[in-house]
Protein backbone atom coordinates (compact mmCIF):
# COMPACT_ATOMS: atom_id res chain seq x y z
CA UNK A 1 0.00 0.00 0.00
CA UNK A 2 1.14 3.52 -0.76
CA UNK A 3 1.17 6.04 2.11
CA UNK A 4 -0.81 9.11 1.03
CA UNK A 5 -1.23 11.22 4.14
CA UNK A 6 -0.07 11.70 7.72
CA UNK A 7 -1.80 13.91 10.27
CA UNK A 8 -0.95 14.63 13.88
CA UNK A 9 -3.49 14.73 16.69
CA UNK A 10 -3.34 15.14 20.45
CA UNK A 11 -0.80 17.08 22.48
CA UNK A 12 -1.86 20.31 24.17
CA UNK A 13 -5.61 20.74 24.55
CA UNK A 14 -6.78 23.93 22.83
CA UNK A 15 -9.68 24.14 25.29
CA UNK A 16 -7.41 24.11 28.31
CA UNK A 17 -7.92 20.50 29.32
CA UNK A 18 -5.35 17.90 30.23
CA UNK A 19 -2.69 17.32 27.51
CA UNK A 20 -2.77 13.94 25.77
CA UNK A 21 -0.24 11.84 23.93
CA UNK A 22 0.44 12.96 20.38
CA UNK A 23 -0.65 10.55 17.67
CA UNK A 24 0.36 10.29 14.03
CA UNK A 25 -2.39 8.91 11.80
CA UNK A 26 -1.10 7.46 8.53
CA UNK A 27 -3.44 6.82 5.60
CA UNK A 28 -2.39 4.19 3.06
CA UNK A 29 -4.21 3.20 -0.13
CA UNK A 30 -4.13 0.49 -2.80
CA UNK A 31 -5.96 2.54 -5.43
CA UNK A 32 -5.10 6.20 -4.86
CA UNK A 33 -3.92 6.58 -8.48
CA UNK A 34 -7.36 5.44 -9.65
CA UNK A 35 -9.49 7.12 -6.97
CA UNK A 36 -11.67 10.06 -8.02
CA UNK A 37 -12.06 11.22 -4.41
CA UNK A 38 -8.30 11.31 -3.84
CA UNK A 39 -7.85 13.32 -7.04
CA UNK A 40 -9.93 16.04 -5.37
CA UNK A 41 -7.59 16.10 -2.37
CA UNK A 42 -9.85 14.09 -0.10
CA UNK A 43 -9.98 10.63 1.43
CA UNK A 44 -12.91 8.68 2.80
CA UNK A 45 -10.73 7.28 5.58
CA UNK A 46 -9.55 10.70 6.74
CA UNK A 47 -10.42 11.65 10.31
CA UNK A 48 -13.16 14.26 10.68
CA UNK A 49 -12.82 17.19 13.07
CA UNK A 50 -16.36 16.50 14.28
CA UNK A 51 -18.61 13.56 13.56
CA UNK A 52 -17.86 10.11 12.23
CA UNK A 53 -15.60 9.24 9.31
CA UNK A 54 -16.52 6.65 6.72
CA UNK A 55 -14.57 3.56 5.74
CA UNK A 56 -13.05 2.56 2.42
CA UNK A 57 -11.99 -1.02 1.73
CA UNK A 58 -9.15 0.13 -0.54
CA UNK A 59 -7.37 1.96 2.26
CA UNK A 60 -5.89 1.42 5.68
CA UNK A 61 -5.45 3.65 8.72
CA UNK A 62 -2.56 3.09 11.12
CA UNK A 63 -1.85 5.11 14.24
CA UNK A 64 1.56 5.69 15.82
CA UNK A 65 1.42 6.68 19.48
CA UNK A 66 3.78 9.41 20.62
CA UNK A 67 4.39 11.33 23.81
CA UNK A 68 2.80 14.02 25.96
CA UNK A 69 4.09 17.62 25.52
CA UNK A 70 6.18 17.32 28.69
CA UNK A 71 8.15 14.34 27.42
CA UNK A 72 11.65 14.94 26.02
CA UNK A 73 10.86 13.05 22.82
CA UNK A 74 7.62 14.94 22.13
CA UNK A 75 9.13 17.48 19.70
CA UNK A 76 11.23 14.78 18.02
CA UNK A 77 8.08 12.71 17.41
CA UNK A 78 6.16 15.68 15.97
CA UNK A 79 9.05 16.71 13.69
CA UNK A 80 9.49 13.15 12.38
CA UNK A 81 6.00 13.16 10.86
CA UNK A 82 5.69 16.86 10.00
CA UNK A 83 8.81 16.56 7.83
CA UNK A 84 7.19 13.91 5.64
CA UNK A 85 6.14 14.98 2.13
CA UNK A 86 2.69 13.56 2.77
CA UNK A 87 2.06 15.61 5.93
CA UNK A 88 -1.51 16.96 5.60
CA UNK A 89 -1.44 16.09 1.88
CA UNK A 90 -5.11 15.11 2.04
CA UNK A 91 -6.98 18.31 2.79
CA UNK A 92 -10.07 16.79 4.33
CA UNK A 93 -12.10 13.72 4.99
CA UNK A 94 -15.05 13.07 2.74
CA UNK A 95 -18.62 12.27 3.73
CA UNK A 96 -20.45 14.29 1.06
CA UNK A 97 -19.47 12.31 -2.05
CA UNK A 98 -22.37 10.04 -3.02
CA UNK A 99 -20.78 8.22 -5.96
CA UNK A 100 -17.19 7.81 -7.17
CA UNK A 101 -14.93 5.43 -9.04
CA UNK A 102 -12.23 3.89 -6.85
CA UNK A 103 -10.07 1.45 -8.74
CA UNK A 104 -12.28 -1.21 -10.31
CA UNK A 105 -15.11 -0.47 -7.90
CA UNK A 106 -17.89 2.08 -7.66
CA UNK A 107 -18.19 3.73 -4.28
CA UNK A 108 -21.82 4.29 -3.22
CA UNK A 109 -22.40 6.50 -0.19
CA UNK A 110 -26.16 6.70 0.29
CA UNK A 111 -27.12 6.96 3.98
CA UNK A 112 -29.67 4.45 5.32
CA UNK A 113 -28.96 2.05 2.43
CA UNK A 114 -26.52 -0.79 1.90
CA UNK A 115 -25.81 -2.73 -1.31
CA UNK A 116 -24.74 -6.37 -1.33
CA UNK A 117 -23.97 -8.81 -4.13
CA UNK A 118 -25.78 -12.15 -3.97
CA UNK A 119 -25.53 -14.68 -6.79
CA UNK A 120 -24.11 -12.00 -9.11
CA UNK A 121 -27.10 -9.74 -8.41
CA UNK A 122 -27.12 -6.59 -6.29
CA UNK A 123 -29.48 -6.53 -3.33
CA UNK A 124 -30.36 -3.14 -1.85
CA UNK A 125 -31.51 -3.15 1.77
CA UNK A 126 -32.31 -0.68 4.54
CA UNK A 127 -29.46 0.06 6.92
CA UNK A 128 -30.81 2.88 9.09
CA UNK A 129 -28.58 2.00 12.05
CA UNK A 130 -25.39 2.42 10.00
CA UNK A 131 -25.79 5.82 8.37
CA UNK A 132 -22.08 6.12 7.59
CA UNK A 133 -21.44 2.73 5.94
CA UNK A 134 -20.71 3.06 2.20
CA UNK A 135 -21.06 0.22 -0.32
CA UNK A 136 -18.78 -0.94 -3.14
CA UNK A 137 -19.98 -2.59 -6.34
CA UNK A 138 -18.24 -3.68 -9.53
CA UNK A 139 -18.19 -1.15 -12.37
CA UNK A 140 -19.95 -3.67 -14.62
CA UNK A 141 -22.92 -3.61 -12.24
CA UNK A 142 -23.14 0.18 -12.25
CA UNK A 143 -25.79 0.67 -14.91
CA UNK A 144 -29.10 2.47 -15.37
CA UNK A 145 -31.07 -0.46 -13.97
CA UNK A 146 -29.11 -0.44 -10.71
CA UNK A 147 -29.16 3.36 -10.42
CA UNK A 148 -32.95 3.42 -10.84
CA UNK A 149 -33.35 0.78 -8.13
CA UNK A 150 -31.09 2.77 -5.83
CA UNK A 151 -32.93 6.06 -6.37
CA UNK A 152 -36.38 4.52 -6.05
CA UNK A 153 -35.53 2.57 -2.91
CA UNK A 154 -37.39 3.58 0.26
CA UNK A 155 -35.34 2.85 3.39
CA UNK A 156 -37.25 2.22 6.60
CA UNK A 157 -36.47 3.46 10.08
CA UNK A 158 -35.20 0.64 12.29
CA UNK A 159 -37.86 0.74 15.00
CA UNK A 160 -40.84 2.69 13.63
CA UNK A 161 -40.70 1.05 10.16
CA UNK A 162 -41.57 4.35 8.52
CA UNK A 163 -40.03 5.56 5.27
CA UNK A 164 -37.04 7.86 5.91
CA UNK A 165 -37.99 10.96 3.92
CA UNK A 166 -34.51 12.50 4.07
CA UNK A 167 -33.29 9.84 1.64
CA UNK A 168 -35.54 10.94 -1.23
CA UNK A 169 -35.56 14.65 -0.33
CA UNK A 170 -31.82 15.20 0.13
CA UNK A 171 -29.62 12.27 -0.82
CA UNK A 172 -31.30 11.21 -4.08
CA UNK A 173 -31.09 14.72 -5.62
CA UNK A 174 -27.50 15.00 -4.39
CA UNK A 175 -26.61 11.68 -6.03
CA UNK A 176 -28.17 12.77 -9.33
CA UNK A 177 -26.35 16.11 -9.21
CA UNK A 178 -22.97 14.40 -8.71
CA UNK A 179 -23.70 11.76 -11.34
CA UNK A 180 -24.43 14.51 -13.87
CA UNK A 181 -21.29 16.43 -12.92
CA UNK A 182 -18.69 13.67 -12.67
CA UNK A 183 -20.11 10.81 -14.78
CA UNK A 184 -22.21 12.38 -17.56
CA UNK A 185 -22.29 9.16 -19.56
CA UNK A 186 -24.00 7.35 -16.69
CA UNK A 187 -26.32 10.32 -16.16
CA UNK A 188 -27.36 10.11 -19.83
CA UNK A 189 -28.08 6.40 -19.40
CA UNK A 190 -30.20 7.17 -16.34
CA UNK A 191 -32.25 9.88 -18.09
CA UNK A 192 -32.80 7.63 -21.10
CA UNK A 193 -34.19 4.93 -18.81
CA UNK A 194 -36.04 7.26 -16.41
CA UNK A 195 -36.65 10.75 -17.90
CA UNK A 196 -38.39 11.96 -14.74
CA UNK A 197 -35.01 12.32 -13.00
CA UNK A 198 -33.99 15.10 -15.40
CA UNK A 199 -36.27 17.48 -13.51
CA UNK A 200 -34.75 16.78 -10.09
CA UNK A 201 -32.35 19.50 -8.96
CA UNK A 202 -30.49 19.56 -5.68
CA UNK A 203 -31.03 22.62 -3.49
CA UNK A 204 -28.18 23.36 -1.08
CA UNK A 205 -29.81 26.39 0.54
CA UNK A 206 -30.20 26.13 4.29
CA UNK A 207 -27.26 23.76 4.75
CA UNK A 208 -24.17 24.78 6.73
CA UNK A 209 -20.83 24.74 4.90
CA UNK A 210 -17.21 25.62 5.65
CA UNK A 211 -16.51 29.05 4.16
CA UNK A 212 -12.96 28.09 3.15
CA UNK A 213 -14.40 25.53 0.72
CA UNK A 214 -16.99 27.74 -1.01
CA UNK A 215 -16.88 28.65 -4.70
CA UNK A 216 -14.31 31.33 -5.46
CA UNK A 217 -15.86 34.78 -5.93
CA UNK A 218 -19.23 33.90 -4.43
CA UNK A 219 -21.24 36.36 -2.33
CA UNK A 220 -21.62 35.59 1.39
CA UNK A 221 -24.07 37.80 3.34
CA UNK A 222 -23.78 38.31 7.09
CA UNK A 223 -26.69 38.61 9.54
CA UNK A 224 -26.99 42.37 8.83
CA UNK A 225 -27.10 41.68 5.07
CA UNK A 226 -23.62 43.07 4.43
CA UNK A 227 -22.35 41.37 1.28
CA UNK A 228 -18.88 39.81 1.41
CA UNK A 229 -16.99 38.43 -1.59
CA UNK A 230 -15.07 35.23 -0.86
CA UNK A 231 -11.56 34.91 -2.33
CA UNK A 232 -10.25 31.35 -2.42
CA UNK A 233 -6.76 32.55 -3.40
CA UNK A 234 -6.42 34.97 -0.48
CA UNK A 235 -8.72 33.10 1.92
CA UNK A 236 -10.57 36.31 2.74
CA UNK A 237 -14.06 37.74 2.89
CA UNK A 238 -14.19 41.34 1.66
CA UNK A 239 -17.08 43.79 2.03
CA UNK A 240 -16.55 47.09 0.23
CA UNK A 241 -19.47 48.85 1.90
CA UNK A 242 -19.85 47.41 5.39
CA UNK A 243 -22.58 49.06 7.42
CA UNK A 244 -23.49 48.69 11.09
CA UNK A 245 -27.17 48.83 11.96
CA UNK A 246 -28.43 51.62 14.26
CA UNK A 247 -25.01 53.13 15.06
CA UNK A 248 -21.90 54.59 13.52
CA UNK A 249 -18.69 52.66 13.19
CA UNK A 250 -15.38 53.71 14.68
CA UNK A 251 -13.93 57.04 13.57
CA UNK A 252 -17.41 58.43 12.89
CA UNK A 253 -17.82 56.31 9.75
CA UNK A 254 -21.19 55.11 8.46
CA UNK A 255 -19.60 52.44 6.28
CA UNK A 256 -16.16 51.01 5.56
CA UNK A 257 -14.19 48.36 3.72
CA UNK A 258 -13.90 45.26 5.90
CA UNK A 259 -11.59 42.30 5.28
CA UNK A 260 -11.93 39.06 7.26
CA UNK A 261 -9.32 36.32 7.19
CA UNK A 262 -11.05 32.98 6.67
CA UNK A 263 -10.05 30.07 8.88
CA UNK A 264 -10.84 26.40 8.33
CA UNK A 265 -13.46 26.24 11.08
CA UNK A 266 -15.57 29.20 9.87
CA UNK A 267 -19.09 28.22 8.80
CA UNK A 268 -21.96 29.93 7.00
CA UNK A 269 -25.45 29.00 5.88
CA UNK A 270 -25.85 28.48 2.14
CA UNK A 271 -28.23 31.12 0.80
CA UNK A 272 -27.57 30.62 -2.92
CA UNK A 273 -26.60 27.46 -4.82
CA UNK A 274 -23.92 29.52 -6.61
CA UNK A 275 -21.95 29.49 -3.35
CA UNK A 276 -21.36 25.75 -3.71
CA UNK A 277 -18.31 24.63 -5.66
CA UNK A 278 -16.62 21.34 -6.49
CA UNK A 279 -14.71 21.26 -3.19
CA UNK A 280 -17.40 22.60 -0.88
CA UNK A 281 -17.63 20.67 2.38
CA UNK A 282 -20.77 20.66 4.49
CA UNK A 283 -21.12 20.42 8.25
CA UNK A 284 -22.65 17.11 9.27
CA UNK A 285 -25.88 17.45 11.21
Amino acid sequence: MKEINVSIYGGNNIFGGKPTKAQAEILSCNSCDKCDIYKRGRCVNGRKFLGKSLWCSEGRVTVADGYTPRAQKYREFIKKYMDKDIYNAVKSSDTDTRVAYIGDKVYINMPYVHCETENEHIVICSDSLSVHTPSFIDKEQFNAEFICLLLRFKPLAAFEHKVIKTYAEQYVPEFIEQLKKYYPDKYSELIAAAPEYADIKFDYTGRKAYISTLADGCIVPDTDNNLFVFSADNMTLVCENYRVAFKKMLFNKQNARVVIDVTEDMVCEITDNAQVGENTRFCEE
